[in-house]
């Protein structure tokens, strides 16, 4: 730790210099951003985009970008910085025709148990989530250190494509429960910010659990009474089943 402190004080204080190229490129055709992904300092990271002018696409030799460094080496906490910044082609190719994430284990967790899926759908990196979504083996209800899926993810994010994008997928668990006792169904009841677009999708879905209860034994209907969230209220009354006399703790 002292060893990497001491490599971001040094690189803060290389880029401070007025003589400083920030996008320099050396015979292999990589530049600092480069550099750093590839051996996995986030704190040079976001120094560098703390600076004016990065070319986060700037490609080495073998045409591969710092986001193909990052995901060769399981960078999580990097990719997800350079998933964040605005125009990082994800999509480029290297001259063996693979793009950044062709080689990434999409089922490797960072420290909050995220995988590369949890990281696309919190981003809203639509496009990073349908790539991925495609890789075999890929886990489609990985479970993040607070229990959520990536459908909870999804709808705390509300992002209706992304939840529609999940929602597609048969394999998809909709009545898990997190470290609370929410399924994503609750947490969309719960959340005061969830669009009335999202509730009506998970509502049609056919096996979600609709008397489902949280850790206080609040159902969906609970939380919507509490908000006084009159449409939710109507299109949950709506669904046959619905246990109107369930009772909290």
């Amino acid at each position: 730790m002292l060893i990497r402190s001491s490599l971001e004080k040094v690189a803060l204080w290389f880029i401070a210099s007025s003589e400083f190229n920030i996008n320099f490129r050396d015979h292999e055709g990589w530049t600092p951003l480069s550099i750093a992904a590839e051996f996995g300092y986030e704190g040079i990271i976001s120094i560098l985009f703390r600076q004016n002018g990065v070319d986060i696409n700037s490609k080495d030799k073998n045409d591969r970008t710092s986001l193909f460094a990052a995901a060769e080496f399981g960078h999580e906490g990097i990719i997800s910085i350079l998933f964040r910044q605005n125009g990082v082609d994800i999509s480029s190719k290297d001259k063996n025709g693979h793009t950044p994430l062709s080689n990434v284990d999409a089922n490797s967790l960072d420290c909050k148990g995220r995988t590369a899926l949890h990281l696309a759908v919190e981003a809203g990196m639509t496009e990073v989530l349908r790539i991925l979504l495609h890789h075999n083996g890929i886990d489609l209800n990985p479970i993040d250190l607070k229990g959520r899926t990536l459908l909870h993810a999804a709808i705390k994010s509300n992002n209706r494509e992304i939840v529609q994008i999940l929602l597609d997928r048969s394999s998809i668990d909709l009545n898990s429960k997190d470290n609370q006792g929410l399924t994503p169904l609750l947490t969309a009841a719960k959340c005061p910010w969830i669009d009335h677009q999202t509730l009506r999708r998970l509502l049609e879905q056919d096996h979600i659990d609709l008397n489902a209860t949280d850790i206080e034994g609040r159902t969906a209907l609970h939380w919507t009474i509490q908000k006084r969230d009159e449409e939710a209220i109507r299109m949950l009354l709506d669904k046959p089943g619905l246990d109107l006399n369930s009772k909290d703790n």
